[in-house]
């Protein structure tokens, strides 16, 4: 039994030392410009006359990369981005004379996300990313994205990536809603890294 008790504890201390030699891994802040965005609601059986299109979006983000193995990291951070849409009632069972007077009226959403995935990185500069979104607000609920993307890092911990993806929100709304907006958005993500490790070597 003691000797059962001290492989635990060697086993503990081992991995206690494991995971502090280990990197602490990456942040980043990240920012998207180049974009296009939609709004889904296919679950109701009456058409209500509306349809919305997707003006663009930006949004902005905090990172963080964990290294798993050599080529493999989790993924974590928390994403805000500012959704554009107009939106055009027309009921053709109504008759309006004026039809020219139909416009659509712009109006924006606000939505928070924190991305839970994996990055799997190849060929030294290139990598590609997937999880899954828990989106909180708006339309809280769990997405999913994927992308692909390449990135250069510095010996002085600095780096650079670009990443291009897709994300689709609200996949499962906490609310079960059949009309739940789920937006779906695609864009090319910037940004700017720092490793942890440079850091804590100073």
């Amino acid at each position: 039994m003691n000797k059962l008790k001290f492989s635990v504890l060697a086993a503990f201390l081992f991995l206690s030392c494991q995971i502090n030699a280990q990197s602490k891994g990456t942040v980043g802040f990240s920012f998207t410009t180049i974009s296009s965005n939609a709004m889904l609601r296919s679950g109701s059986l009456e058409h209500n006359y509306e349809t919305i299109k997707g003006k663009g979006f930006m949004s902005a983000g905090i990172d963080y990369w964990y290294p798993l193995t050599d080529w493999l990291k989790a993924e974590t951070g928390i994403n805000y981005s500012f959704q554009n849409f107009s939106r055009l009632y027309y009921n053709p069972n109504i008759y309006t004379v004026a039809l020219t007077a139909v416009e659509p009226v712009n109006f924006d959403i606000h939505q928070v996300n924190i991305p839970v995935g994996f990055r799997a990185e190849f060929l030294k500069y290139g990598f590609i990313n997937s999880g899954l979104l828990l989106d909180l607000t708006h339309e809280p609920g769990i997405g999913s994205y994927f992308g692909i993307g390449a990135k250069i890092e510095s010996e002085i911990g600095l780096g650079l990536m670009i990443n291009p993806y897709v994300k689709m929100h609200s996949v499962l709304p906490v609310s079960f809603n059949k009309d739940a907006d789920r937006v779906m958005e695609a864009g090319i993500k910037f940004g700017i890294t720092y490793s942890l490790d440079y850091l804590l070597k100073k």
